[in-house]
């Protein structure tokens, strides 16, 4: 699904990225009542993230400034709801 080979020199940061995507998805698979907010990361990083939840059929979005910007994964009944 992603190319990774391409995504950075040093691999370690993307699959961090992905794994801490992997985990909030599980959160939130499993009934956490809120969305889960992920570390501030790179365009590039946040749309791998972005990536992941959508193939849950979950939603995200990014808030925050540069360089602080980060993602956020939720179900999508809390889409109208103050995240």
């Amino acid at each position: 699904l992603f190319n990774i080979s391409e995504a950075n020199s040093d691999g370690n940061y993307v699959l961090q990225a992905l794994r801490e995507a992997e985990e909030a998805v599980q959160h939130v698979i499993n009934g956490a009542d809120e969305a889960i907010e992920l570390l501030p990361q790179t365009a590039y990083l946040r749309r791998l993230q972005h990536q992941v939840a959508q193939r849950y059929n979950l939603h995200s979005r990014s808030s925050g400034r540069e360089p602080l910007r980060r993602v956020s994964i939720f179900r999508g009944d809390l889409v109208d709801e103050e995240l």
